[in-house]
């Protein structure tokens, strides 16, 4: 099975959320397999309000990294992250992982 891992990056702001929302949506409709992550999802409580704090910046893209990890190894068809990936190392990390 192939596998297709999305990296939308770019500034706060530039619609990456709503692409990734449709590329999911499309995911939906082709065969259901996927899985979407973004750093500010570690930010959202139970209740799904947004309460950022930066001391959990780190914890966030930590957490959103393993999640893309555990998403591949479950062989999720098709694995979305959406994050501003400024530096070329925070993508290379994610790249390195379907090369």
């Amino acid at each position: 099975m192939k596998q297709n891992l999305y990296l939308i990056r770019g500034a706060p702001g530039s619609g990456k959320s709503t692409f990734a929302k449709n590329i999911v949506g499309e995911a939906k409709s082709a065969d259901g397999s996927f899985a979407h992550f973004e750093a500010d999802m570690y930010h959202l409580d139970k209740n799904g309000v947004y309460k950022w704090e930066p001391s959990n910046i780190k914890k966030a893209h930590n957490w959103c990294f393993a999640s893309t990890v555990h998403a591949i190894e479950a062989k999720v068809k098709n694995v979305i992250v959406s994050n501003t990936f400024t530096k070329m190392w925070e993508l290379n990390k994610y790249l390195n992982l379907v090369s």
